[in-house]
């Protein structure tokens, strides 16, 4: 098992045991009884859960026997006497102690009360089974538990080729495969099917069993006569001993984010007092320098102080991506087609914040994949293709940024077929010139291609969504595609979303802050070097003619009165959407690092508006989103602009 797994499950056994804790200390005060000894149980039943997965058996036992007492109790929640929450208490401590990683060998506290509760319970049981006998030796109470909830258990032998393409299709009988193992060229399985939930299954299962030489384990239940309890003996590994863990809340970490953030602030204004009034001080060079070198160890330490503590918010993306693949996974058993997921670069921290958000517009590109682009197996045959599909989920750090790919081998978007349904759906298309302009489209509000509806996609809702998500994030998206060979999603997020070094520009009289992460370039330009083709402007750049606009067009004028004609420009190159594009600023005034603030809730948002920040001169300023900016710009020129300016 990963290490960061097994760090996540001790760290939520120990919420759920400081839970239980918190219940049993407030009992006499609990107005709902029942519902409290119904949730320490679930919790119980959590942690046995886990422990059984990391085979922590003898942790997993006293779990069972607690749960089993607590089952007991859920009959006569009324008459729980201060008698049953020792016992309780007792119980949970005896788990407690085995996470406690400064014993060699658990406390001996609770043993004595999972003795009497397990005495309590009176019988052991075990299952008959030909070729997993160390599997149910070590997961009595499990497969207890499942028993109990209608599951039955069969042992079948297949030949080991073919083995997969078995057990792929028995699951279309909600057949479950618990182990396997190989011998003598052929596998042997153990499978589970709950017969509770459809009794037909019992006819199919003996069919199986009869076809593939297997049989059932039968639950085979013994009186006790006494319980022997033995030490529980640690068996967390000697990589998590020797990591300490201090579980901290996400409020506490953020508040220290914005203190230091605070000082951040007051370090800029310190900096720039002192550039201001530097004149004072000609005749001290000594002072100068010293005050200089002082405030770049400050403005450092402020840095790695922040970076430090920005870590603590950051959680593993493979997270979501283990989320993707049960997407994936149960889209595959559902329908007609076989698609292998291919992940990468699961080991990449962000913020906990961005993966939040990305979660949904991940699930909506990973089905529009599964569902418009990987094609059934006899229509990819026909095509030349593997009959399996493949989509692939990688991410990559470049520089500041995160780039994360959704990319599928299947029957790619076709332009044409893009252009042709929104003229039915009577949108502007006017603008329409590239196959890139038409691919765009499928970003419009409601907008779908799918000539059915599913339960997976095709409502045309969803695309616009991931868009506006990911831009949310100061992030874009961008799209590659080939006919009959695939599609790839291409996102860009920022890494943090905290100090972030901003060009300091002037627009229409007023200032504004953008991060420079995704500026490729910046320019000072005589307005002869932009070309004009109608009332479109062009930049040459690297060779190549690309778009200029002005982005103080969407923007308020708050100029006294109207500029002279200038002879000059800055002109700053980004890509929108994939496609590189430049734009222009009336003046660039300086590079600096800014603290990223969100607008206050008082404040109603806008989404040219990134958020808010104070400069040193303790002038506020806004922080432009400029990728929403520049799709408002193209928008307005083409007559779809339906948003409000800034006012």
């Amino acid at each position: 098992m990963h290490d960061e797994l097994l760090n996540d499950f001790l760290e939520e056994s120990i919420d759920l045991i400081e839970k239980v804790k918190s219940n049993l200390a407030n009992w006499q005060h609990l107005d709902n009884k029942v519902e409290a000894i119904d949730n320490i149980y679930r919790w119980v039943h959590t942690i046995k859960g886990g422990c059984a997965i990391f085979e922590y058996k003898e942790t997993t036992r006293i779990a069972h026997e607690l749960e089993t007492f607590l089952g007991s109790l859920k009959e006569r929640v009324d008459s729980i006497s201060l008698s049953d929450l020792k016992k309780i208490d007792e119980g949970i401590m005896a788990i407690e102690s085995t996470f406690n990683e400064n014993s060699g060998i658990e406390n001996s506290v609770g043993i004595s009360t999972i003795e009497e509760m397990s005495s309590q319970s009176g019988t052991s049981f075990y299952f008959e089974t030909h070729f997993f006998q160390d599997w149910m030796a070590g997961s009595e109470s499990i497969a207890k538990d499942l028993h109990n909830d209608g599951f039955r258990f069969f042992e079948i032998k297949l030949p080991t080729p073919i083995c997969e393409k078995i057990l792929a299709k028995l699951g279309e009988y909600e057949v479950f495969t618990l182990d396997t193992y190989e011998k003598d060229g052929n596998s042997f399985c153990l499978c589970s099917i709950n017969l509770k939930s459809n009794p037909l299954f019992e006819e199919k299962a003996n069919l199986i069993i009869k076809h593939y030489e297997g049989h059932w384990c039968n639950l085979i239940e013994e009186k006790e006569t006494a319980t022997e309890v033995t030490p529980i003996a640690k068996s967390v590994p000697n990589t998590v001993q020797n990591q300490e863990v201090l579980r901290v809340p996400l409020a506490t970490v953020n508040s220290i984010l914005d203190h230091i953030w605070e000082l951040f602030l007051v370090r800029n204004q310190m900096a720039h007092l002192f550039k201001e009034n530097k004149n004072i001080f000609k005749d001290h060079l000594s002072f100068i320098q010293q005050f200089e070198s002082i405030d770049n160890v400050i403005e450092r330490n402020i840095h790695e102080l922040e970076s430090k503590t920005m870590s603590l918010r950051l959680n593993p993306i493979k997270r979501i991506f283990d989320r993707m693949g049960k997407v994936v996974k149960e889209y595959c058993n559902q329908s007609n087609k076989e698609i292998e997921f291919v992940t990468s670069g699961e080991g990449i921290d962000l913020d906990k914040k961005v993966l939040d958000q990305l979660n949904e517009p991940l699930i909506h590109l990973i089905r529009n994949a599964i569902d418009h682009g990987v094609e059934k197996s006899d229509e990819r045959i026909r095509a030349g293709k593997p009959a399996q599909g493949r989509v692939e989920l990688s991410a990559q750090l470049q520089g500041n940024e995160v780039s994360i790919v959704i990319s599928d081998d299947g029957k790619g978007i076709d332009g044409n077929k893009i252009l042709e349904s929104a003229r039915k759906k009577t949108l502007d298309v006017s603008h329409i010139s590239t196959e890139k302009d038409a691919l765009d489209l499928i970003f419009a509000p409601g907008f779908s291609t799918a000539e059915q509806v599913t339960d997976v996609s095709g409502r045309g809702v969803g695309m616009d969504a991931v868009r506006k998500s990911i831009q949310e994030l100061g992030g874009s998206i961008s799209i590659d595609t080939a006919i009959g060979k695939g599609t790839k999603f291409k996102i860009n997020l920022p890494l943090t979303m905290s100090v972030s070094k901003c060009l300091i520009v002037d627009i229409r009289g007023l200032e504004y802050a953008f991060s420079t992460k995704s500026i490729v370039a910046v320019e000072k330009i005589s307005m002869n070097q932009l070309k004009k083709n109608g009332a479109d402007l062009f930049y040459e750049f690297n060779g190549e003619m690309i778009p200029c606009f002005n982005v103080g067009e969407i923007l308020p004028d708050y100029r006294q009165e109207p500029d002279l004609p200038t002879t000059y420009t800055h002109v700053c190159v980004t890509s929108v959407n994939g496609q590189t594009v430049s734009f222009c600023v009336d003046e660039i005034l300086q590079t600096m690092n800014v603290v990223m603030k969100p607008l206050p809730k008082i404040i109603e948002r806008h989404k040219y508006i990134a958020g808010v920040s104070i400069l040193p001169g303790g002038n506020p300023i806004f922080l432009l989103n400029i990728q929403e900016c520049l799709t408002g710009t193209i928008n307005q020129k083409r007559g779809e602009f339906h948003g409000k300016r800034i006012a």
